[in-house]
């Protein structure tokens, strides 16, 4: 992916990740979920079973669990939220995050 380098972190990563959530809508094959479905719906996991018939350990997900740490914690501003909305809201829409 390389560096930001253009010293706008969350402008750079805001924009890759709205290209790559674009892309994956527009893809025709594959399986789209999100890791919180994982985590909260067994039929999720079932469904994704079915799809790439295989088969999962009952306790898939709460194996699966991740337990995130971030370098930075700091909360975003007022403002870097809505800068980071305008890049990615549309998106964060279609994939049910707003």
């Amino acid at each position: 992916m390389g560096h930001h380098g253009n010293g706008d972190p969350l402008s750079f990563y805001s924009s890759h990740w709205q290209r790559l959530a674009k892309d994956f809508l527009e893809a025709d094959f594959g399986y789209r979920l999100r890791y919180e479905d994982i985590m909260s719906s067994p039929e999720t996991i079932d469904d994704l079973v079915k799809y790439l018939e295989i088969s999962l350990p009952a306790d898939f997900a709460s194996k699966s669990r991740v337990d995130w740490h971030a370098e930075n914690d700091r909360s975003l501003s007022f403002f870097e939220r809505r800068s980071m909305l305008r890049i990615v809201g549309e998106e964060m829409e279609k994939y049910g995050y707003r």
